[in-house]
């Protein structure tokens, strides 16, 4: 057994084409090589559920970094469930759904977003080796574990939002410009972004418009140069012109609007979850409070107390605007918001930031 520490994680070789990664407070088991062409050096996020975005360099391309988008199948497999192959089934047609919006993505040349590189199977050890499974030279579904897809995307250097306000937001002062601005610029780039999602409908025969649905700090990457990419499009719905919704009410407690949660609400369900959710997360970068931690007994939706805003009024009303309960009293378009957005940016050079 061999290892090697980063400065985020630990990852250990702990059998022929396993690694064991330590990241936090998970254990995630990764294959070594996928496919016989990409070398995984670590995890750069992992979310609550199945999501997994790898670091890896691709041997066929001189090393070139990319980005893998993975499942970690670890606590989600249940040793001697009949009902284990039908979830990997399902995860499996997620996968070969999020490639097909990635390709609308493409086409549509949708703003800081990864490029598709390639799709490829590989071995998946989380499958063979379920968590409390210790059957000494007996994998389990050994048949299903060397068929699981991949999705490479292209390399973005930087790291999760969530992990970059971990680091910064206790020691910054959330009500200077400097703060301020950052969450502006996010707000405008992840709008132009959703203004190309929402009008896919005008170019695409059969899409009238997609719907990311999962905002939240663990799927937006922060660069160096503090651009920010949306790095992970599976739980994204596209809603079709004969009215049909997939994948709808994928999204993550604390961050999903009122329509996702309540499916009576579904009718009204369209591109103005995703200003909900902007909102949602503006909120938390402005007071420091996460959304989940205002959510009641009965409901995941954040209950957000916008008096912790009130030394910035101008930002108050937009995110209040943003995060009303009702769609039809929201911003009705990604751009009606992004002028706010705007006006309230340009307002940082000309007015103290108790007038923001």
């Amino acid at each position: 057994m061999s290892g090697v520490k980063n400065s985020d994680q630990e990852i250990l070789k702990i059998g022929e084409n396993i690694l064991k990664i330590r990241k936090g407070n998970r254990e995630i088991l990764v294959p070594e090589m996928i496919g016989n062409r990409y070398i995984v050096e670590g995890v750069l996020s992992a979310s609550s559920g199945f999501g997994l975005i790898l670091f890896a360099r691709d041997l066929h391309v001189f090393g070139r970094k990319v980005l893998i988008k993975a499942r970690d199948y670890k606590g989600k497999i249940k040793r001697e469930n009949l009902d284990n192959r039908e979830l990997i089934a399902k995860a499996r047609s997620e996968i070969e759904f999020e490639l097909k919006v990635l390709e609308v993505i493409r086409q549509i040349n949708v703003p800081n977003t990864p490029v598709l590189r390639d799709w490829i199977k590989g071995y998946c050890p989380s499958i063979n080796w379920p968590e409390g499974y210790v059957i000494p030279g007996k994998p389990y579904l050994n048949d299903l574990a060397y068929d699981e897809p991949y999705i490479v995307l292209q390399y973005v250097e930087g790291e999760p939002l969530s992990e970059y306000l971990e680091k910064n937001m206790r020691s910054m002062d959330l009500n200077s410009p400097e703060w301020i601005k950052i969450v502006l610029s996010l707000s405008k780039q992840l709008l132009k972004m959703f203004r190309k999602m929402y009008a896919v409908g005008t170019n695409h025969e059969k899409i009238k418009c997609i719907v990311y649905q999962d905002l939240k700090p663990e799927n937006i990457i922060v660069t160096p140069s503090k651009n920010f990419v949306l790095i992970d499009f599976g739980g994204v719905a596209v809603i079709s012109k004969n009215g049909r919704i997939a994948n709808y009410g994928v999204s993550t407690p604390g961050y999903l609007a009122p329509e996702v949660e309540d499916r009576s609400m579904k009718d009204k369900f369209d591109h103005r979850a995703d200003i909900y959710s902007l909102g949602v997360l503006m909120y938390q970068m402005l007071t420091g409070i996460h959304p989940q931690t205002t959510m009641t007994l009965k409901s995941q939706v954040a209950n957000l107390d916008y008096n912790k805003l009130s030394s910035l009024p101008r930002i108050k009303a937009i995110i209040q605007k943003a995060t009303k309960k009702n769609p039809d009293e929201r911003y009705q378009t990604p751009d009606e918001m992004l002028e706010d957005i705007r006006e309230a940016f340009n307002a940082l050079g000309s007015a103290s930031k108790s007038h923001v």
